[in-house]
């Protein structure tokens, strides 16, 4: 090379907020979700959460590590198939950019 040449890069700002990329019921009282990024783990707040159409089920704590949501819930009966609806709201990435109102299927299916 005969000149120096400079070569810089300026990495934009994340204004996107985090977004499931996967939801399941696997066992009683334990749904997953698995997001895109890390979250704010102060913006997981039981209180803004609830379950539609399922007034048995109470969060009593969330289990968070490496994109993993773990919600614990109790109340939960076996059936043979059940659908959850869990409206959640006001979760956080490391960003501060927040999620809009959101509902999330799970399905609870016994063999």
């Amino acid at each position: 090379l005969t000149n120096d040449r400079t070569l810089s890069l300026e990495v934009e700002k994340d204004r996107l907020p985090p977004r499931v990329r996967e939801n399941e019921l696997k066992e009683l009282n334990v749904f997953t979700i698995v997001w895109n990024e890390p979250l704010d783990p102060k913006s997981l707040n039981k209180n803004k959460w609830k379950f539609k159409d399922a007034p048995e089920l109470t969060i009593d704590s969330f289990n968070y590590e490496k994109n993993v949501l773990h919600i614990l819930t109790r109340g939960m009966i076996e059936e043979k198939e059940k659908k959850y609806v869990l409206e959640i709201s006001g979760v956080k990435d490391l960003s501060g950019n927040a999620i809009s109102k959101k509902q999330l299927t799970f399905y609870q299916r016994l063999e």
